[in-house]
């Protein structure tokens, strides 16, 4: 009779175990999900950690010393490269955006009129830089570490010459 107790008891924690696996075996499947979400998460947090910085460094950009910091910035890019560039002449400016961005009051429209004279607030600062180079590739070299920074919304080459034994003068826009 003890043998068949044991039996009995073997058997039902034999059972019991069983349950207990496929228990596990559910949590694990139901888990999976929020793992997965977990990763995604963690990726996407790096990803806001670097939008951060460079909100950060855009910040950065708006006190009261930003030519100077934009300056070492092109600094940089010039250094990054390979070819040589000199900056010769580094120039602030205000540009508005176009025309068909901007809120108008022509033809009866709903905007009022404030509107318009509020538009100024959504111009946009523009870099020039002009300078040396030893080719045309530094000077594609340079545009693309420009570009790379995610500082500036545009970068434009606006003109190319021959200058003095095997240089190049550039004319580089930047908007930010």
């Amino acid at each position: 009779m003890a043998v068949v107790g044991v039996a009995g008891a073997w058997t039902w924690a034999r059972h019991e175990l069983s349950q207990q696996r496929r228990i596990v075996e559910d949590l694990e499947q139901q888990g999976r999900p929020i793992a997965d979400l977990q990763a995604e998460n963690c990726e996407l947090q790096l990803h806001l950690d670097e939008i951060d910085g460079r909100q950060s460094l855009l910040s950065a950009l708006d006190q009261s010393h930003h030519p100077v910091r934009l300056l070492g910035l092109a600094t940089k890019c010039s250094r990054m490269e390979t070819g040589r560039i000199q900056i010769q002449r580094l120039k602030f400016t205000r540009e508005s955006p176009p025309q068909n961005d901007r809120p108008t009051t022509a033809n009866n429209s709903s905007v009022p009129k404030d509107a318009t004279a509020q538009a100024s607030r959504f111009d946009r600062m523009a870099l020039e830089l002009d300078g040396l180079a030893d080719g045309d590739v530094t000077i594609t070299q340079f545009i693309l570490a420009l570009r790379r920074t995610n500082v500036f919304r545009r970068v434009e080459l606006k003109s190319t010459s021959e200058h003095k034994s095997d240089a190049q003068r550039f004319d580089i826009h930047c908007v930010f």
